[in-house]
């Protein structure tokens, strides 16, 4: 009981006969009531003097009045009553007096917002630690009571609920963390910061967490359900000692395991190239995340392919995620607020994609005020501006970011560089408005565009675009909906002019439209059910190519168009069965429809699928060319031996429709998707994963172990001197064959106040295997063979230090496995010529990765009032000047083939980047 608060709150009597009473504290008592059980006290003076108390009987049972003198007034008696016990009393109005115990009755009930009393700051200097500190303190030990506990019906369990925002901007904070203290649970907040959370009557200390901003504490005393809204914000001090940290604990208490998550202050503190801050590439320093070769477009999650990941932004997804083949992402990282990467224990809501699902989350802009930022890099320069459009209301964020690389290609000595060509940009915007308490609206839009052109010859462009539309809507207390539209489109086109007959355009596109319905439903403390349905509809013009220019010979040529539509419904529910053991069990549902309308070929069974080999063709007019479906089931589960220590597994199962052809180790700018359709099978992937996770030094040292299993069936490889492009038989080209993937994850995470970091190490293998009855259709005579991404050993060290509040600096360190490579092992003279024998399908492989970056931030002076507040930072990249191998590669110059090793990088590279804040 000495742990509990009582607070009895009633409201009785009406203002206007209170207010010809005198004080209930000013009362006189001209009775001796020395030594009178405490309850007939009670009974003697709600009958004289019109008073009313509120407390529990049993806990004056045995308490006598005290009273020194007479006459004496109420509060005196009072006082020396319960002077020596750890009972507290409250005048609640002039007529009420309320009875609690161990803790005194705050005489209001404020908000809580802790970011509200930053503003103490002046222009260059704030307030000294002890009053800050007092400041704060005040904040967390006030109380919050809620209900009426002598009200007639009790339940056993009351629902807190409300929303988190962040202070600054005023905007929802999502995914921010709910934790009860005393019952070691707790929950996170949706997309519009509201989190719901059953408990036991009582008295809890309740924890408001979000990355990036200052943690919060409430003291809560529930009698019934109710609502408390909590603003959190980064609190400004002029000493080292506050430390602004994340939620060290999720590793332990999240059911899911496999999910990587960095949020943008992380991301920008790495060292960059060219001064450029990449969201997706930084997630290479990731354990399981590889890349087949420096600044190769795409990334490998746990031995898939480049085209087995999902990536999202803003719920819409990207096919080609890189700049200018892969020195950069796509996004500009000042409209990124970081990523979640999930390589296992994908949620039920995610499909499409059999590796991963990285999910970028984009910034709203700023509720108070408009903000412009930007900065400069030796080849791109970037701008955003954002605010509100009405405040508090409806914010609007725009992003632009470009290249000038033509500019200084222009300007170099050397021919082949001027007439060459290097320039990308992207924009972003989003806009986003409350329609009310329940409703809200979100718009975003995207573009990114590429040109490359080496020293006149071929031209190669690549464009992105997307639009969503966003409506969300709380459905009562329990039930959120969001409602989504999405456009996606991705194009390019390849044209050259080196040679007037032979000039030519080729183009190549495919639309992606999605419409998707998904419910949160929270039934009680024990259950967080997700469901909901997806239809896309996909448009794909495989490739056409016409002549370019009147003296072109190059044949028009039109491939027929594809369409497909792929739905999908989907059931999840994590359930926390007790304080140890979690569950979180899915189901999704997929049909997939290849549509008409199409000319699809028949071939022998008895024999190799080849041209020579068809024996007839169906052409559909429309509907239903080819039908693929079935379950894809997502388990995982969570066992807490302790709050620093548990156990995870988990089981899920994937399909994917869609395939990206490519017959190079890296992902060119011609690489083509091609839909699954009658002869090309959708891939399948089913991983098993199992993981141990320990807190430890008072969470400043996070540890991770995780391995996992993955087999994938009707993985998709292309025959050797296979031709992807413009081929109407293009099953004739590519073989469907199985895959295996195997691993263990390390991940040691450092926190700190000054130092921060992690070491990531990557044990692992991946096989591929075709095999067939036809020599044709298989490739090493059908033996398992390391695929493009197979790498055994991944080690990554990232560091950061923060050596005062301007001043830091941060350096990585990256060792791999070189990848595997199909190099000539003989050669021999063929009609005038030299041919080479070729080795087995990747049965060598390219030197070690190495490389080693450091950067140097610094930051501006910290005045509150001045016009843009700036920084530098300063990066080095390859300190060592090491060349590491992009690739291997052999010339014949018709007698002799000679060997060649390419490396993007052979020397350090210094870059300064300014970044400024209007």
């Amino acid at each position: 009981m000495k742990q509990a608060l009582l607070f009895l709150w009633v409201f009785l009597a009406s203002a206007g006969s209170l207010l010809a009473q005198t004080s209930a504290r000013e009362i006189m008592l001209e009775k001796d009531y020395n030594g009178l059980p405490f309850t007939e006290f009670v009974q003697a003076l709600e009958s004289e003097h019109h008073v009313r108390f509120y407390y529990f009987t049993g806990w004056v049972a045995d308490i006598q009045v005290k009273q020194a003198q007479v006459p004496a007034t109420l509060s005196e008696v009072l006082q020396s009553t319960f002077a020596d016990t750890d009972y507290r009393y409250y005048f609640h109005t002039d007529r009420q007096i309320i009875l609690t115990f161990d803790k005194q009755v705050q005489s209001e009930i404020r908000w809580i917002d802790p970011a509200a009393e930053q503003d103490v700051a002046q222009q260059n200097s704030v307030a000294p630690a002890s009053v800050m500190a007092q400041q704060m303190e005040s904040f967390e030990t006030e109380w919050i009571v809620i209900g009426n506990p002598n009200a007639p019906e009790q339940k056993p369990k009351v629902t807190l609920s409300g929303y988190v925002y962040n202070a600054d901007t005023g905007r929802p904070l999502p995914d921010a963390i709910v934790y009860v203290e005393e019952l070691q649970t707790g929950t996170t907040s949706d997309s519009l910061g509201y989190y719901e959370v059953t408990l036991p009557q009582g008295r809890y200390r309740i924890l408001y967490q979000s990355v990036g901003l200052k943690e919060s504490s409430q003291h809560v005393q529930l009698f019934a359900g109710g609502q408390i809204d909590i603003r959190l914000g980064a609190l400004i001090l002029n000493f080292e000692e506050v430390v602004v940290r994340a939620n060290r604990k999720e590793q332990i208490r999240s059911v899911q395991m496999g999910v990587e998550a960095l949020k943008l202050e992380t991301i920008k503190e790495l060292p960059t190239l060219l001064g450029e801050v990449d969201v997706v590439r930084s997630a290479l320093l990731l354990p399981g995340v590889q890349t087949v070769g420096e600044f190769s477009a795409g990334i490998n999650v746990r031995g898939g392919g480049a085209d087995q990941n999902l990536i999202l932004l803003n719920g819409a997804p990207v096919y080609n995620a890189s700049h200018l083949f892969g020195f950069s992402s796509s996004f500009s990282p000042d409209v990124i607020e970081g990523f979640e990467l999930y390589k296992s224990s994908i949620p039920a809501k995610y499909g499409g994609r059999i590796s991963s699902v990285l999910d970028l989350e984009m910034k709203e802009g700023t509720m108070d005020r408009w903000i412009l930022k930007g900065g400069i890099s030796p080849v791109t320069s970037r701008i955003t501006l954002e605010g509100p459009i009405v405040k508090d209301r409806s914010t609007l964020i725009i992003s632009g970011r470009s290249t000038y690389s033509n500019y200084i290609l222009q300007r170099l000595n050397r021919a082949e560089f001027r007439n060459s060509k290097a320039d990308y940009y992207d924009v972003t915007a989003r806009y986003k408005t409350s329609l009310g308490q329940n409703d809200h609206l979100d718009v975003s839009t995207y573009l990114s565009n590429d040109a490359f052109r080496l020293n006149g010859d071929t031209t190669f462009r690549y464009q992105n675009r997307n639009v969503v539309l966003n409506y969300q809507r709380a459905i009562g207390e329990k039930m959120f909906a969001t409602y989504t539209g999405i456009f996606s489109q991705y194009n390019f086109n390849v044209n050259s002019e080196a040679h007037a007959r032979t000039a030519f355009d080729l183009n190549y596109r495919i639309d992606h439209s999605q419409g998707r319905a998904h419910f949160s439903y929270a039934p009680s403390d024990k259950h967080q059910v997700n469901f909901g349905l997806d239809v896309i509809h996909y448009n794909l013009d495989p490739g056409h190519i016409e002549p370019r220019g009147d003296e072109s010979i190059i044949l028009r040529r039109q491939l027929d168009r594809e369409r497909a539509l792929e739905g999908s419904i989907y059931l999840s529910d994590e359930w926390t069965i007790s304080e140890r053991f979690s569950v979180q069990a899915g189901l999704r549902w997929t049909n997939y429809w290849y549509l008409g309308p199409q000319l699809v070929y028949q071939y022998r069974d008895d024999a190799p699928r080849t041209e020579a080999n068809i024996i007839d063709s169906t052409y559909y007019d429309g509907g239903v060319v080819q039908h693929y479906g079935g379950p894809e089931y997502r388990l995982s589960m969570r066992y807490s031996f302790s709050v620093n220590t548990s156990i995870k597994a988990a089981v899920n199962r994937n399909r994917q429709y869609l395939s990206m052809l490519f017959n190079s180790a890296t992902v060119s700018p011609t690489a083509t998707w091609k839909l699954s359709d009658s002869h090309i099978l959708p891939q399948t992937g089913d991983q098993f994963s199992l993981g141990f996770f320990h807190n430890m030094y008072d969470d400043k040292l996070e540890f991770s172990l995780e391995g996992y299993y993955k087999i994938i069936r009707n993985m998709v490889d292309y025959k050797a001197g296979a031709e992807l492009l413009l081929n109407d038989h293009l099953e004739t080209d590519v073989v469907n064959g199985d895959g295996r993937a195997y691993g263990i994850e390390v991940l040691l995470k450092k926190n700190g106040r000054k130092l921060n970091g992690w070491l990531s190490y990557t044990l692992s293998k991946t096989r591929f295997r075709a095999d067939s009855p036809y020599p044709e259709d298989r490739i090493n005579n059908g033996e398992w063979f390391p695929t493009n991404v197979d790498k055994p050993h991944d080690l990554s060290l990232v560091a950061y230090y923060k050596a005062s509040r301007r001043f830091s600096f941060s350096t990585n360190v990256s060792y791999s496995t070189g990848r595997p490579v199909t190099v000539p092992v003989a050669k021999y003279d063929f009609i005038n010529g030299v041919r080479l024998q070729y080795s087995r399908r990747n049965e060598f492989r390219v030197p070690d990765y190495f490389r080693w970056d450091l950067s140097i931030n610094l930051e501006g002076n910290h005045k509150i009032k001045k016009l843009a507040h700036s920084s530098w930072s300063l990066s080095l990249y390859n300190i060592t000047g090491r060349k590491n191998v992009y690739s291997v590669f052999f010339v014949s110059d018709g007698s002799e083939a000679r060997g060649y090793k390419l490396a993007i990088f052979g020397k350090p590279f210094l870059t300064l980047t300014y970044n400024f804040r209007i």
